[in-house]
């Protein structure tokens, strides 16, 4: 659980999370009882493969959307929110310079995103 939650810690926000947050992160996984059941396996492919979560995120954001993996996700994102040493990643940029062009190319980039992990969700 400890590996799982640098992999998540590292995609989120792109920094190790200190100890506060593993040990508050792995207290919620037992408490709330994220069990992985039938995800086992997903989990366990996540693991050994950390580089393949943002493609499996968004395919899971869109067709499992109640899925084990978004809401540790989702719990470890509000770990994280809450830490002051990760307060500028999570708080509005300044930069008003991003137009159509930059709109273009991220939601391409979640389309070639989301297209990949259902691939990959299809033979997990």
């Amino acid at each position: 659980m400890r590996k799982e939650a640098f992999i998540y810690s590292r995609y989120l926000c792109g920094n190790d999370p200190s100890n506060e947050v593993i040990s508050c992160y792995e207290s919620f996984v037992h408490k709330a009882a994220f069990e992985a059941g039938k995800e086992k396996c997903l989990q366990n492919f996540i693991v050994t493969f950390p580089f393949i979560l943002p493609v499996l995120d968004a395919a899971l954001a869109f067709f499992r959307p109640r899925s084990i993996v978004r809401k540790k996700l989702l719990l470890m994102f509000a770990l994280l929110e809450c830490q002051p040493e990760h307060a500028d990643k999570f708080m509005p940029g300044t930069d008003q310079n991003r137009g159509g062009v930059y709109l273009f190319f991220t939601g391409t980039w979640a389309i070639v995103k989301l297209m990949a992990g259902s691939i990959f969700l299809v033979f997990l």
